[in-house]
């Protein structure tokens, strides 16, 4: 929640009607100080929906960037064909690598796979990047370019609770990526004895960058993990009040309370009776 955000959106490539949902998710990372919306504007043309009701894509964007307090930046074609829009993106973003030392994390917005050398390059700068974009629109190599992946205009219910999802929509965990967990975590217990929901988390991340909560329906990574823990039989989850949730085998004893000393004077006393 620390974080300072710089959100770089390429706007041919992605609908103004996924701005709200950009800026409300951004609002869980932390304060975002730079919103920019990249395009030639002179290409985004009205298009026509299924209801053949105009559909200005041009004056979508502009009602979204006076609504939520964005920029809007015009780069235009130089030669037919080439979309230099791109080019300016990823020049601004290394401007404000070097021009503003205090932003911390980088929010592209974009299916264009193009982005992928400069999510590395902005990575290679220590740079948190976070990458949003449609899931069908998206492919791997891309996706894992980045810090961590979300998916927009997915349409599932985000829920707190487990009960309050009876019935709701949500994307199951493939089966690669459960049994990457369960391997991962076994092997940390193994070696000492639990793994912590914040570890454990990390390291799908790393592996998995689209391995966030959201996209699969719940706000937290504990409500994940209890959604899926008949996935794991092997393991439960224990709550250590210093370090928070983890994962320990079943076969592990729960931690005991220290005793207190009315406790420990008990037992003196009825060890002293009995051998009397």
């Amino acid at each position: 929640m620390d974080s300072t955000i710089a959100l770089l959106i390429d706007a041919e490539n992605i609908s103004y009607t996924n701005a709200k949902e950009i800026v409300e998710v951004l609002k869980e990372k932390g304060t975002t100080v730079i919103r920019e919306v990249v395009a030639d504007w002179t290409k985004i043309a009205g298009k026509q929906k299924e209801n053949n009701a105009s559909n200005d894509a041009q004056t979508g964007w502009r009602n979204a960037i006076a609504a939520y307090s964005m920029t809007a930046t015009q780069q235009f074609s130089c030669v037919q064909g080439k979309n230099t829009s791109d080019i300016a993106l990823a020049i601004r973003a290394m401007k404000i690598v070097y021009e503003k030392k205090f932003i911390d994390t980088f929010c592209l917005v974009s299916n264009d796979s193009d982005f992928t050398r400069l999510a590395q390059e902005l990575r290679e700068n220590n740079k948190t990047v976070i990458g949003m974009g449609l899931r069908s629109n998206s492919n791997p190599e891309y996706v894992n370019a980045f810090s961590e992946y979300i998916y927009l205009n997915e349409k599932l219910e985000i829920k707190d609770i487990d009960s309050e999802r009876k019935g709701a929509k949500f994307k199951p965990i493939e089966k690669d990526r459960l049994e990457y967990m369960s391997n991962t975590a076994s092997e940390i217990i193994e070696d000492r004895g639990q793994i912590l929901f914040s570890e454990l988390g990390s390291k799908m991340k790393e592996k998995y960058s689209d391995f966030v909560p959201r996209n699969y329906g719940f706000r937290t990574f504990s409500k994940l993990m209890e959604s899926i823990m008949d996935d794991l039989p092997h393991m439960r989850i224990e709550n250590d009040e210093k370090n928070g949730l983890k994962l320990i085998h079943k076969k592990s004893k729960p931690e005991q309370p220290p005793k207190t000393k009315e406790q420990i004077n008990s037992q003196k006393g009825t060890r002293a009776s009995a051998r009397k």
